[in-house]
């Protein structure tokens, strides 16, 4: 049994797909949160490939691409 097969009928895959996606994205945000308030202030970048360095790709990736639909 997973979620999907729990809410067939009730809920669109959609909807449920786009719940678990913000579930997701508001857990990895209150981690990296609580890291950068534990750490220096986030001011020198983690060395390596990091959750944080991973979002902040997607943020300027989603920014960028935000930026060449609407414009400046």
């Amino acid at each position: 049994m997973n979620l999907y097969s729990i809410m067939a009928g009730q809920i669109p895959p959609v909807v449920q797909a786009t719940a678990l996606v913000v579930v997701l994205l508001l857990m990895a945000g209150v981690i990296v949160r609580s890291r950068l308030a534990a750490a220096d202030g986030g001011a020198l970048p983690d060395e390596g490939i990091s959750l944080r360095n991973v979002f902040e790709i997607l943020v300027e990736a989603l920014a960028e691409q935000g930026r060449s639909i609407i414009g400046e």
